[in-house]
C-alpha cells in the first residue's frame, strides 16, 4: 500500500490523502463522480444496508446525494481549520471524515475511457446504535459485479492501514482512536470480512431500523 504525506489544510483548501492497495485505488468522492457512482447506489443488492435503506431513482438523485456529502465535509473541514494555528493545531483532523471513491487499479490503469467506481468506503465520526459510544465509524459497500474478489476484505485492510499510519497519536496524552462497524447479522459475508481483519466482536443490539446487527471495533495497540 501507498500514501500520500499528510498535509495541513487550510480554510480554501481541504486535502486528504489517496491511497492504492494491491488491486484498488481510493480516492475522495469528487462531485464528478455522480454518474461512476450511480452504478452503485442504484443496486438494491448494496442499498438495503445503507442509512439510506433504498437505491437512488436516478443520476439525479446521486447527484444530490453527493452534492449534500460534499458539502457537508467541507463545512466541517473549514469549521476545523478557521481561526488561529494555535486553536487549528487542538482541533481534530478534518481529513478523518472522508468518503472514498474506490476503483479497480487495473481499469485505471488501462486509460479506458469509461470511468467505473466500484464502491464507496470511508469513515465518519459517529455514536454506535448499540453501544451508544463516539468515535470514528468505518464503512464501504461494493457493487455486486465485483462480489467474490475479495475485494472487501483488501479493502477494509488498507482502510485500517492508512487510518492508523496517518492517526497513529503523538503522545501519551494524544492517544489512537479506535474505529468501529456496525454489521447486520443478516449479513454474513460483511461479518467475515470483520473477523478476517483483525476487529473485535464487543456488543450485539437493534439499529435505529430493528435489524439485528452487531458492532466490532478495532484499536491501534
Amino acid at each position: 500500500m501507498t500514501s500520500t504525506d499528510p498535509t495541513t489544510p487550510s480554510k480554501r483548501e481541504y486535502a486528504t490523502p489517496t491511497f492504492q492497495t494491491t488491486r484498488l485505488t481510493f480516492t475522495p468522492l469528487a462531485q464528478t463522480d455522480a454518474t461512476a457512482l450511480h452504478e452503485l447506489r442504484s443496486a438494491p443488492e448494496c442499498m438495503k444496508w445503507s442509512r439510506q435503506g433504498r437505491p437512488d431513482a436516478s443520476v439525479a438523485e446521486t447527484q444530490k446525494w453527493l452534492d449534500g456529502s460534499l458539502a457537508e465535509v467541507t463545512a466541517e473541514a473549514e469549521a476545523d481549520t478557521a481561526g488561529p494555528a494555535e486553536s487549528r493545531n487542538s482541533r481534530p483532523d478534518p481529513r478523518k471524515d472522508v468518503v472514498f471513491a474506490v476503483r479497480e487499479l487495473s481499469h485505471v490503469e488501462s486509460g479506458a475511457a469509461e470511468d467505473r467506481i466500484v464502491a464507496q468506503a470511508g469513515f465518519r465520526k459517529a455514536k454506535s446504535e448499540v453501544t451508544g459510544v463516539e468515535r470514528f465509524e468505518i464503512g464501504y459497500m461494493f457493487v455486486p459485479g465485483v462480489w467474490g474478489k475479495g475485494y472487501a476484505s483488501e479493502a477494509a485492510q488498507g482502510m485500517v492501514r492508512w487510518w492508523f499510519e496517518l492517526y497513529p497519536g503523538d503522545s501519551e496524552s494524544e492517544k489512537p482512536e479506535g474505529i468501529y462497524s456496525i454489521v447486520a447479522k443478516a449479513n454474513p459475508a460483511s461479518l467475515r470480512v470483520m473477523e478476517k481483519c483483525g476487529f473485535q466482536l464487543v456488543a450485539e443490539g437493534v439499529d435505529d431500523h430493528g435489524e439485528e446487527v452487531v458492532e466490532f471495533c478495532m484499536n491501534n495497540e
